[in-house]
């Protein structure tokens, strides 16, 4: 699990994915500033390296995530 600093990152990915990748809208579900979101999406790209923009690479996220969810 990519969990630092007691912040739990996945939670952050999958508010963030579901939320059609909208910061706005991540941070007002999370109940954070949205400053902190784009913070929290920049280390989830950092530790996993992946580049949040590819459209491929969300989607490929949100299939695992689900999964993960279910199992």
């Amino acid at each position: 699990m990519i969990e630092q600093n007691n912040t739990d990152h996945i939670n952050d990915l999958d508010t963030y994915l579901n939320c059609g990748r909208n910061i706005n809208k991540a941070a007002k579900a999370l109940v954070i500033h949205k400053n902190s979101m784009y913070y929290r999406i920049s280390r989830v790209e950092e530790i996993l390296g992946a580049d949040l923009q590819d459209e491929s690479v969300c989607f490929s996220l949100q299939l695992t995530l689900k999964y993960y969810k279910y199992s």
